[in-house]
């Protein structure tokens, strides 16, 4: 069974190239859109990737029905294998008829946390993941269905994932919205190009394990794949505490550069950084400790138990330093470096792997296992030196994708005189010749949006401030963005009884009714705590 589980492992990895490359590129754009305050484009880009999604994936489940024997074949059995073969296509059959499954899962996922619903995204995933434990310990242990049950056990604790995720499209407070747009091929293939160079690691895994599962099944038999399959099974838990984490900055990344927020940028990685880096640690000790357990808990016979052990002790060991890795690239993704991301994939899940692996082979199926220490380690140095000679050459050619002197970012406290903010303000706007009508609303924007969050949103609180980014754009306009840490409160809102309540209040909108009035464009949004107005001059 163990076998046959590892053969089928690039059927998943085909399913992640494009699910998992639709809905992080789909969600990255989604989130930059929110952050640039166009809401509308972004339900609109939501719903071009969702439709394609599924169109995609009812294709896939169809075709590969169609041509189960052959994908068999490719993937190292046949019919001669006997029960290992039978036990494969069994599992297979049904794997692939789920394909919709899988991609509205991460469809769902992936967006509801970019939608500002962490809580319930999380909750869906802990879920649907809990409910397959139990049910394949019921499917394969109790009633001993064998791959099937494994398989249906998956499938369940999808479907059921999807379920906790849908009814969030339907709330009043949130943003995406189900509708039927006309297919946009170029969005589409845009949003797939960004989240391909995170999915792409698993086109270099689907070749790698094709290579390394023949490799091994013929140099060390079933076992040394049996135990190949434990370290693979591990390593998605190790490697989720990084994905995790990076799922957790991704958004907030992608908020910040919509936002052209570099420090926040910079602020939000270091710290996400410093947790993975810590929780992934003690994780890769506690699995390290127990890795002998652990082994026979996934069925290791007691020959393979002492190679199992020493296999995934080593492992442990490549992922303190693979982790680093996984989170860069969720932040180059965020700030639309596809390429750093692209690399950084190749090198860990493909090039660099593959080289080592056959090497190590040379002297011994016992040495293969230091492939994986080997390649976190090499494949990090290459990439950061790749990086270095990159940021040497924009040097060298003074190339910048956006002048950040135009950019400036001020943070007031709550009880600070938040006139020094409209002065630098002002005289930012004079720097780069904004027209006296720009100045003024400028000022008028600031002055009203700081008054009104103080008064209204941190009237009970201690320790509220508020972050503001003024952008000159190359186009002449000017673009403000307002982040305050007070209780969620939208200030554009007239009817709420908090402004309107008494006659003083009611002379404190009519600035906002005049901001409102005037800007070319105005979208707030509640988002990780925090309320965000963005202002187009």
């Amino acid at each position: 069974g163990l076998a046959a589980l590892g053969l089928l492992a690039p059927v998943y990895m085909i399913f992640n190239v494009f699910d998992l490359g639709m809905a992080i590129g789909g969600s990255v754009h989604y989130t930059k859109l929110l952050g640039e305050g166009k809401a509308k484009e972004g339900v609109g880009s939501f719903n071009q990737m969702l439709q394609a999604s599924l169109f995609l994936s009812l294709l896939m489940a169809i075709f590969g029905r169609l041509f189960l024997p052959q994908i068999m074949m490719i993937l190292g059995t046949n019919p001669s294998d006997g029960v290992l073969y039978e036990a494969a296509r069994s599992y297979a059959g049904i794997l692939i008829l789920a394909a919709p499954l899988f991609f509205l899962n991460f469809m769902l996922y992936f967006y509801v946390r970019c939608d500002d619903n962490q809580k319930l995204a999380s909750v869906g995933l802990i879920i649907g993941n809990v409910v397959d434990i139990l049910l394949n310990f019921i499917f394969v242990i109790i009633l001993n269905k064998g791959v099937e049950g494994a398989v249906f056990a998956t499938v369940i604790g999808k479907a059921l994932a999807i379920c906790i995720y849908l009814p969030h499209l339907f709330f009043k407070s949130t943003i995406i919205r189900l509708k039927y747009v006309k297919p946009n091929i170029k969005l589409i293939w845009n949003n797939f190009k960004n989240g391909f160079s995170t999915s792409s690691q698993y086109i270099f895994q689907f070749l790698l394990f094709l290579i390394i599962n023949n490799l091994l099944i013929r140099l060390g038999g079933e076992n040394t794949l049996a135990i190949f399959n434990v370290v693979i099974n591990v390593s998605y838990v190790l490697i989720a505490l990084y994905d995790g984490m990076g799922s957790i900055i991704q958004p907030l990344v992608g908020t910040f550069y919509g936002e052209k927020n570099k420090k926040a940028e910079i602020f939000t990685l270091i710290l996400g950084l410093k947790w993975g880096i810590a929780l992934g640690t003690l994780m890769a000790l506690l699995i390290g400790i127990f890795a002998g357990p652990i082994g026979t808990t996934f069925g290791l016979n007691v020959e393979s138990l002492t190679i199992g052990t020493k296999a995934l002790r080593l492992y442990c060991i490549s992922t303190i330093i693979g982790g680093i890795s996984v989170m860069m690239s969720y932040y180059y993704q965020a700030v639309g470096e596809g390429k750093l991301v692209f690399l950084i994939n190749f090198l860990r899940t493909f090039a660099v792997y593959l080289t080592f692996g056959l090497l190590f082979c040379t002297f011994g199926i016992k040495f293969f296992w230091w492939t994986f220490p080997a390649t976190e380690a090499v494949s990090l140095i290459l990439w950061l030196l790749w990086k270095s000679y990159q940021n040497k050459r924009k040097c060298d050619h003074l190339e910048s994708m956006f002048d950040e002197s135009r950019i400036l970012c001020k943070t007031v406290e709550k009880n600070e005189d938040f006139s020094r903010l409209t002065a630098e303000a002002q005289e930012f706007c004079n720097k780069w010749s904004a027209s006296f009508s720009q100045r003024y609303y400028v000022n008028l924007t600031v002055e009203e949006l700081c008054q009104a969050i103080i008064l209204n949103g941190f009237a009970s609180m201690e320790g509220g401030y508020i972050e503001l980014t003024l952008i000159a754009n190359e186009d002449n306009s000017f673009e403000l963005h307002i982040r305050d840490n007070a209780t969620e409160l939208n200030l554009f809102d007239l009817h709420t009884k908090k402004i309107n309540r008494d006659n003083e209040e009611g002379l404190d909108s009519i600035g906002l009714l005049m901001v409102k009035n005037r800007a070319k464009e105005i979208f707030y949004r509640r988002y990780q705590g925090f309320n965000t107005i963005t202002v187009k001059v």
